[in-house]
């Protein structure tokens, strides 16, 4: 049994991410795809962590993370290709090699010219900046033990204050209204992360009254499209009465070992309402930015 099986609870300050991801509690992801998805999903996903690989999303993300909450990491966990090299010659192959060895991160020069505007984008955002010069712990595991079932639980919070629990999302979602984007927050899990921040770091001793979202743009003009979203304790209360929700229906999977996936039988549809003819055109919506960069 490894270290980190073992650890039930604690705000831990130097774990590795890949430590955190091992670890058999539950995370705000796990949570999602359970309650949006099929248990047998991400039941599966937790088994296979190791084969998802890296797309130009999570590289992005990743790395902006990376420049923006532990700069002084940047260079040993990411290698920026210089502009026009290729892995095709039998030198650059064994480069390669010899990062992804490292367990670094490989972005291409664009990429790191994306990163730095959106460093730069965060920090010129004076309340983002003073939240995070304020940090009781950047990049903190959070392991705690669910009361209402009995769940294992974490989290890793991307800074933190004592009154507010952050997260940095570089994502497509910030081109977006305030409307649009706050749906997208609650529909991409968002919201329920930053509640259940919040109650692992209580549940640690911790009296945090919200969660804060810190929304970037990963395209031009970054500066220009940063969003700080706010969230109150009464809604953090509900979001985490879900979480809790999703927790019961975890527990009793885990009881009964049966993660229900796709049924076995047809099952009758009804067509969507988006599928009713109309006469009306629409104008349709550029989707040459639709990536997403969602750590």
């Amino acid at each position: 049994m490894t270290t980190t099986e073992i650890i039930t609870s604690g705000i831990h300050y130097d774990m590795p991410f890949a430590d955190y991801l091992n670890h058999p509690g539950y995370g705000n992801s796990d949570l999602r795809e359970f309650r949006h998805g099929l248990p047998a999903m991400m039941k599966w996903k937790r088994e296979h962590r190791d084969e998802n690989g890296d797309t130009e999303a999570t590289r992005i993300g990743k790395s902006a993370h990376c420049a923006i909450l532990t700069p002084e990491l940047f260079e040993a966990q990411v290698a920026v290709k210089p502009e026009g090299m290729t892995f095709q010659s039998k030198a650059n192959k064994e480069i390669k090699a010899q990062w992804e060895a490292e367990g670094r991160t490989i972005i291409s020069a664009a990429e790191y010219q994306q990163i730095e505007a959106v460093r730069s984008a965060f920090f010129a955002k004076a309340a983002a900046a003073e939240s995070f010069a304020a940090a009781e712990g950047k990049e903190v595991t959070v392991f705690w033990t669910c009361p209402v079932t009995g769940v294992r639980r974490k989290c890793r919070p991307d800074w933190f204050t004592d009154e507010w629990t952050y997260d940095l999302k570089v994502s497509v979602e910030a081109t977006k209204d305030l409307r649009t984007l706050t749906y997208m927050a609650q529909k991409n899990g968002w919201l329920n992360q930053g509640a259940g921040c919040r109650a692992g770091l209580n549940a640690n001793g911790y009296s945090i009254k919200g969660a804060r979202l810190v929304v970037i743009a990963p395209k031009p003009p970054q500066g220009l499209r940063v969003w700080l979203l706010q969230l109150s304790t009464d809604d953090c209360d509900h979001l985490e009465m879900e979480n809790e929700n999703t927790c019961e229906g975890i527990a009793v999977a885990e009881r009964t070992n049966f993660w229900p996936s796709t049924p076995d039988q047809f099952v009758e549809i009804e067509l969507p309402m988006s599928a009713t003819w109309t006469e009306e055109v629409y104008e349709t919506e550029d989707t040459d930015d639709a990536e997403d960069f969602p750590l």
